[in-house]
């Protein structure tokens, strides 16, 4: 839509908003680059930005802006202590619901699924443990919006689905979504440059990317997609070699 002048982007939300915006107002507070971002109506379930950049990082496959998200992602991961109490949202891993909705609607694959839970599932549960930092939740190439000639500006956008929970979630999402895009340079490029701040724990990310996998095996379901079944037993084939290396 058009607005003061220039484009904006309307975005709805099926929960209230709120928590984006109080989300947005931490990150910004390390630095991290977001979309402006205001309440739109009364009802506080719809958000108005403006119109940014040249689309997103899938549409535009640039290294150098995956490594720079690479970056931003471990800065926000080490510094979340800063930003002081910490919301109250953690993202608990749902393995068992993937795996029991896989058996509803992919039961050719279920024996698949319910072996890969048996080995996602300690593995998660340790991570569970571990440090909580403040995540994006849903963490993807088309999470981010690059600008500039040679696409070297990010935003991170989308916080819809942020929360606390063990870093290597967020990494796991990311390498996960860009193996299933087939652009593997964009998960590596962005290792690249989460491992400039901070080291990662391989055993903890390759669990995490199964269970990426695992999650999204239906959403080709979801949308519908008419190859859906060969799409859903790709991701299972790509979570068991997360998890086998």
């Amino acid at each position: 839509m058009e607005l003061d002048g220039g484009p904006h982007v309307v975005r709805v939300t099926a929960e209230p908003a709120a928590a984006q915006l109080e989300t947005a107002d931490r990150w910004r507070r390390l630095g991290v680059p977001l979309e402006p971002v205001r309440p739109l109506g009364d009802r506080g379930t719809a958000l108005l930005t403006p119109w940014w950049g040249q689309g997103d990082l899938l549409e535009h496959p640039v290294e150098s802006a995956a490594e720079t998200a690479g970056t931003i992602v471990a800065e926000l991961h080490v510094r979340s202590g800063e930003l002081g109490e910490a919301p109250d949202r953690v993202l608990d891993p749902d393995v068992a619901k993937a795996v029991h909705a896989i058996g509803l609607i992919a039961p050719w694959l279920g024996q698949r699924a319910d072996m890969l839970a048996e080995m996602i599932s300690p593995l998660v549960e340790e991570a569970e443990s571990a440090e909580l930092v403040e995540l994006h939740g849903d963490l993807s190439p088309d999470q981010v919006l690059v600008s500039g000639e040679d696409g070297s500006r990010v935003r991170i956008i989308d916080l819809d689905r942020a929360g606390q929970g063990p870093a290597m979630r967020d990494v796991g999402s990311w390498v996960a979504s860009c193996r299933a895009a087939d652009h593997v340079e964009l998960a590596e490029a962005f290792l690249r440059g989460y491992r400039e701040i901070t080291p990662i724990d391989e055993e903890s990310l390759a669990a995490w990317e199964a269970y990426a996998h695992l999650r999204a095996a239906l959403d080709p379901f979801r949308r519908r997609e008419e190859n859906w079944p060969q799409k859903a037993s790709r991701r299972i084939s790509m979570a068991e070699r997360s998890i086998h290396g």
